[in-house]
């Protein structure tokens, strides 16, 4: 279950990132800041559904 819930999140959220990159035409500081958040969402996540 952990494992599905974490592939599914890490598809999307890819999906989102280059989705957010490419249609917004985010500048950098936006492109990291985001990148950052995904990541913590990403580390946070499993542990929070544990």
């Amino acid at each position: 279950m952990l494992k599905q819930y974490k592939h599914a999140t890490v598809k999307l959220s890819i999906y989102y990132y280059l989705n957010l990159c490419i249609v917004q035409r985010l500048s950098i500081h936006s492109r990291v800041f985001v990148g950052i958040m995904i990541y913590l969402c990403l580390l946070l996540g499993p542990i929070l559904y544990n």
